[in-house]
């Protein structure tokens, strides 16, 4: 998929849509600050073409293993591959998964990657340290990009699967699906860079954005 590096997203916490490179700003100014009871990271998160984006808080005194629970379970898990967090395009050490989230610098920039065959690689920026009040969960969404719409590539119909036995892979709607050869190969089209990569059907997803009542 192409690099769209303006596709917006909304905040979670008062529905406003904003791009990748403002939402930080905004979630700092409007719903991030000192006055909370618990200390936590703001993060950004993307993979490596910038079309899939988070932000995210986590506790300063979570582990990378709560972080790595999170990204696995909202846009990679398939087959229970490994994974790794390691120093910005280093592949010679990797950071232990019981490294503290608080053990950062403000801007440190680093690489995840999971799946050493079919890689997904992701990039996680510190952004700044805050507060919050105190959550049920570690990590909290703050914000996510819109999903991608994607049009058949036989038909010209809404595209809701893909086929990934083909490089690249190719959308199709629900009937041109049924008649590819390879039906092994078709895979739902989901909000995540994994989409169309291994077995990734985007099942532990729970984290889609559900408008609050006004």
């Amino acid at each position: 998929m192409a690099n769209r590096k303006q596709h917006k997203g909304p905040c979670y916490l008062c529905g406003k849509e904003t791009t990748r490179g403002y939402m930080g700003r905004h979630l700092l100014a409007d719903h991030l600050g000192p006055d909370g009871d618990q200390a936590c990271y703001l993060l950004k998160i993307e993979d490596e073409y910038r079309n899939y984006w988070l932000f995210i808080d986590i506790p300063v005194s979570s582990t990378l293993l709560t972080l790595d629970t999170f990204l696995r379970a909202v846009w990679l898990e398939c087959c229970g591959h490994m994974s790794a967090f390691m120093p910005l395009r280093s592949y010679d050490n990797d950071y232990g998964m019981n490294k503290k989230i608080g053990s950062f610098l403000p801007g440190t920039v680093i690489q995840y990657e999971y799946d050493f065959g079919s890689t997904t690689t992701l990039y996680i920026t510190f952004v700044q340290e805050t507060t919050r009040k105190k959550q049920k969960n570690a990590v909290r969404v703050l914000a996510r990009n819109d999903p991608y719409t994607f049009t058949c590539e036989r038909c010209g119909k809404p595209a809701t699967q893909v086929d990934a036995a083909e490089w690249p892979a190719v959308m199709l709607c629900e009937e041109c699906a049924e008649e590819a050869e390879e039906e092994g190969y078709i895979l739902p089209i989901v909000n995540s860079p994994r989409m169309g990569v291994c077995g990734y059907c985007g099942e532990f997803d729970v984290y889609k954005y559900k408008p609050k009542a006004r």
